[in-house]
């Protein structure tokens, strides 16, 4: 008895009208047509996706719904190998502890109830995820960056929806000299880590991007796109003020820009003269000096730790440092009341805002401890954090079995790569992750790394889309 039969008759003996009904349905479900567009809607889900990571979260929720939908028709070509693979043996038993740890944490907040389980699905389902979109990404063997053009051009779109055109004159004013920071429906500290990525991305990726000559429109639209998305980019990273996206574009992004470019014999004159164009051209649009100096700390908040001057005769710069000095301290003493657990999914929130209410003076209204670690421990322990050891452990290994294989391109993995080491960089001094765009970007760059096990193992869905090339 097959998976969809013994769904159909459980603790049943079939009678012979049942088995005649039933393989009419089966036949109906494993009909060509309908696996062909289960497979389309599989890959319209994942495009949505795609495009809704940093363009709205109400389109990545419907292209997951199109996804789980097209992937259950889909699901008993693989359920035995996927049950025992280690990646869904960690996302299983994380949502169960995330869940547990998340009805704990809504019996003693009664009152925060909802705010606790909506952490929890949020949290509990990313490795999921990852599984998810890793397996649709299969069926796009070779058109990989159509899904990054479709994320960019989310990204773009993004920008456009968010700007206020009717002020656009005054608030481009404030953003050149600095007295407001870029954000465009992120936190500016977090969006500059998006520009960031989006930036190494056409820096690293820019001959997927543009296309094949031989179709010469077709790549004209597609490199005016590329050098509009480009320039955005580089200037939200100047714009937005964000310390970990200005620290990971000069010590990561660049040094990448010019390892990829000695590995694949690009490294001419003329392409660093163009480099250097447009870095000139961007800071001088930007008014980089003027606005790195509003960002650089000097020494005296360093007095207000050590009791020497007051909370109130400080702002700006050194205002934010010494407010995250004070949340760093107190999740420290929050985690070592609750060690090995944590709190629960959410319950950051809950304590920060009892902590702003005792402490109005000293703290502005924070939803997280803007350090990953220190959130991780005080929500969900050293077990929490330990599964999130885990899985970036794998994702990291796995891109590196891929990239050794010869499976993934040397552009693809260095993008990969340099995209966790933002969202690393990130992860220091905020809580990129607490964020929907950047736990649907890691699902993404996850999705990325494990492609190629559904690849390997025989699971690709048989969808119409041409001839699959040999790397991504």
């Amino acid at each position: 008895m097959g998976f969809w039969e013994s769904l159909f008759f459980i603790n049943s003996q079939p009678s012979k009208r049942h088995k005649f009904v039933f393989k009419r349905i089966l036949s109906i479900l494993e009909s060509p047509n309908l696996n062909r567009w289960v497979d389309r809607g599989g890959v319209f889900g994942l495009y949505a996706f795609s495009f809704g990571i940093f363009y709205k979260q109400a389109v990545v929720k419907d292209g997951l719904v199109f996804m789980i939908l097209a992937t259950i028709f889909k699901f008993t070509s693989f359920r035995k190998w996927l049950i025992r693979h280690n990646l869904f043996l960690i996302a299983t038993f994380f949502l169960i502890f995330v869940l547990a740890r998340a009805i704990v944490a809504a019996i003693e907040f009664t009152e925060y109830h909802e705010l606790i389980m909506n952490h929890a699905a949020f949290y509990g389902f990313t490795f999921f995820q990852v599984i998810l979109v890793s397996y649709w990404m299969a069926n796009l063997r070779g058109q990989w960056h159509y899904l990054l053009i479709a994320m960019m051009t989310g990204f773009l779109s993004q920008i456009l929806r968010q700007q206020n055109w009717s002020s656009i004159i005054g608030k481009a004013h404030l953003y050149w000299t600095g007295a407001e920071r870029i954000e465009f429906g992120s936190p500016a500290s977090v969006y500059g880590v998006w520009c960031a990525i989006i930036f190494l991305a056409c820096i690293l990726l820019f001959r997927k991007l543009w296309g094949p000559p031989k179709f010469r429109l077709r790549q004209t639209a597609r490199v005016f796109l590329w050098f509009v998305i480009l320039s955005v980019s580089a200037i939200g990273i100047v714009l937005s003020q964000s310390r970990s996206a200005l620290i990971g574009t000069f010590f990561i992004s660049l040094p990448i820009a010019v390892f990829h470019l000695y590995r694949t014999h690009q490294f001419k004159i003329r392409n660093w003269i163009a480099i250097t164009a447009f870095l000139i051209v961007a800071f001088s649009l930007t008014n980089f000096i003027s606005v790195i100096k509003t960002r650089l700390p000097e020494a005296n908040f360093l007095s207000v730790i050590h009791g020497e001057t007051s909370w109130n005769s400080i702002s700006g710069t050194h205002r934010s440092i010494s407010e995250r000095l004070f949340l760093y301290k107190n999740a420290w003493e929050l985690w070592k009341k609750q060690p090995i657990f944590g709190y629960g999914p959410g319950v950051s929130s809950v304590h920060l805002r009892l902590i702003y209410d005792t402490h109005t003076d000293k703290i502005a209204k924070y939803t997280h401890f803007h350090n990953f670690f220190l959130d991780i421990l005080v929500q969900l322990g050293m077990i929490g954090l330990l599964f999130y050891m885990i899985f970036f452990f794998k994702l990291v290994q796995q891109l590196i079995r891929c990239q050794r294989k010869g499976d993934m391109g040397l552009d693809v993995f260095l993008f990969v790569l340099g995209s966790f080491a933002f969202i690393g960089i990130s992860c220091l001094t905020d809580q990129p992750l607490n964020h929907p765009k950047g736990l649907y970007l890691l699902v993404f760059l996850g999705g990325t790394c494990y492609t190629e096990t559904f690849l390997n193992n025989g699971l690709r869905a048989d969808c119409d889309h041409g001839s699959c090339d040999d790397s991504v």
